[in-house]
């Protein structure tokens, strides 16, 4: 996720961290669960999400401490997350 501003600021891409939408740093937690331009979008990621709301692991497949040598990615979860940075377009190339 590195088109958005939070990144792009920090290796000077970007003029600004702040997300388009004017209410906080564009952040991948930001992108994926906060922001308001992107809401419409978000149902199917937190439908699938919704036992761990706002988990950026879980989204992302990433593995916790907490989980057990047994663990496997969501990958429901890892799809619907790739389903929404498609569907916003915010990702692409510009």
């Amino acid at each position: 996720m590195a088109r958005l501003n939070g990144y792009l600021n920090q290796i000077n891409v970007a003029e600004t961290d702040q997300c388009d939408c004017g209410q906080a740093r564009e952040t991948v937690e930001h992108f994926l669960f906060r922001c308001r331009k992107w809401t419409a979008h978000r149902t199917e990621l937190l439908q699938c999400t919704q036992a761990h709301r706002r988990n950026i692991s879980l989204a992302l497949g990433g593995k916790q401490p907490s989980d057990d040598q047994n663990w496997t990615p969501n990958l429901e979860a890892v799809r619907a997350s790739i389903r929404f940075a498609i569907a916003t377009r915010r990702l692409e190339a510009t």
